[in-house]
């Protein structure tokens, strides 16, 4: 009983693992960038990177998974800014890096939303040319958004079905979902999702296990493709970058063959 209170009263450590102080700029990377701040619909002042370097035709709204911050993701950054069809938008989760406030599931939602708006209202970046991308925790922040607003598609990197789902594997011991306080239900907003989506899982996943990228796909059906990346859960792009890069520019490239708008585009 003493176990589940504490549980009960102080999972959001075992959810959010922020870190305030910034490893690395994207210029170390070799990536243009700069620094943006915008403020939520309940006033939140958060930051993020701005990156771009010519002409890309879709942008990146990049959210990252629960621990670090948008510094600890630069090698991401930097392959997505070489492939010339991308530039990025990632900024941190409140609570996180230079961005105000305290992290909460609704709080990360309301976060991507204002990342989007600002966006589409400040950048007049067209909705159908926004990817929104998200990784981990990030990947169910990024469904939420997709059920909100129109996008050019939506990839899920190494995500879970919902957050319950992996907690119930790490404690065994414990009636997790009756003292649970956060859902992040992934699997539960894909019927409300109308974008292409990409997933990304590797296998040998250590901490989210590749059977929640399955269970993804299969609700998904034809509206997704499963790309099988390599790795471990930090290290899955690094292991096999080609196939990674591969599954991108397929993605793509299937987008642009599928909208009108896109047609005129070089990325063929």
């Amino acid at each position: 009983m003493i176990v589940c209170s504490l549980m009960y009263f102080f999972q959001h450590r075992f959810v959010y693992y922020p870190v305030k102080a910034h490893v690395a700029v994207p210029s170390e990377a070799g990536v243009p960038w700069e620094d943006i701040f915008f403020t939520t619909i309940d006033n939140v002042k958060l930051h993020g990177w701005y990156m771009t370097e010519g002409n890309a035709p879709f942008t990146i709204l990049f959210m990252h998974g629960n621990a670090g911050n948008i510094s600890h993701r630069t090698m991401f950054y930097r392959k997505f800014i070489s492939m010339k069809y991308f530039n990025v938008f990632a900024f941190d989760y409140r609570g996180y890096g230079k961005s105000k406030g305290k992290p909460t599931e609704k709080g990360t939602y309301l976060d991507a939303l204002a990342a989007y708006n600002w966006l589409t209202k400040t950048k007049k970046i067209r909705p159908e040319s926004i990817i929104i991308y998200g990784r981990s925790l990030g990947g169910a922040v990024a469904a939420q958004l997709a059920t909100q607003v129109p996008a050019g598609g939506l990839i899920l990197d190494s995500t879970f079905t919902s957050l319950n789902d992996v907690a119930s594997r790490v404690f065994r011991f414990l009636p997790v979902r009756l003292i649970s306080r956060y859902s992040y239900n992934t699997l539960g907003r894909i019927q409300d999702i109308k974008s292409p989506v990409l997933i990304f899982h590797s296998p040998v996943d250590d901490l989210i296990s590749f059977s929640h990228a399955s269970k993804l796909h299969g609700k998904f059906g034809d509206r997704a493709t499963l790309v099988k990346t390599c790795g471990d859960h930090l290290n899955g792009f690094l292991g096999c970058e080609a196939v990674y890069t591969e599954g991108l520019r397929t993605f793509i490239v299937n987008i642009v063959k599928s909208r009108p708008v896109f047609k005129k585009l070089n990325v063929l």
